[in-house]
């Protein structure tokens, strides 16, 4: 069932979820990184940021996936 008022679609939740696969890689090279004393900048907090907002727009168009 299509839902007329909701302008993402199937592909547009893949790309959230592969969105979000990529935050979680990026804050666990960001750990990683962190433990050998390597300075990474801004890097978690851009990370964390971008799945926050993945996530409340994956919470909004598509509810209960």
């Amino acid at each position: 069932m299509t839902d007329k008022t909701n302008p993402l679609d199937e592909s547009h939740f893949q790309q959230i979820e592969q969105g979000l696969a990529s935050a979680s890689r990026a804050l666990a090279q960001v750990e990683l990184a962190k433990r050998a004393g390597i300075d990474t900048g801004d890097s978690e907090s851009r990370a964390r940021e971008a799945q926050a907002k993945l996530l409340r727009i994956k919470q909004v168009y598509f509810p209960g996936r």
